[in-house]
């Protein structure tokens, strides 16, 4: 790309709609059973029991990320495809 930028974003949820974003990631959303079952006992304990879980006052749970975005522009005087 010609030019590149981010954005860092976080968004308040709480414990299960967290969950339910993660169980939406295929490694996670593949698994069934007591493999699931497993994981999602995992991710309620560290959110629950975590030393560095950000909670607000309503207990939503912070998660943060960031979007990488670039784009590209046409030169000037040049043809932005060959024969068509």
């Amino acid at each position: 790309p010609l030019g590149e930028d981010s954005v860092k974003w976080t968004v308040w949820l709480t414990k299960d709609a967290l969950w339910e974003r993660f169980h939406t990631i295929s490694h996670i959303a593949n698994q069934d059973g007591e493999h699931l079952e497993g994981t999602r006992k995992k991710v309620y304990d560290i959110l629950n029991n975590g030393t560095d879980v950000e909670t607000n006052e309503k207990e939503e749970v912070a998660m943060h990320g960031q979007t990488v975005f670039g784009w590209t522009t046409a030169i000037p005087g040049a043809p932005l495809r060959n024969g068509g």
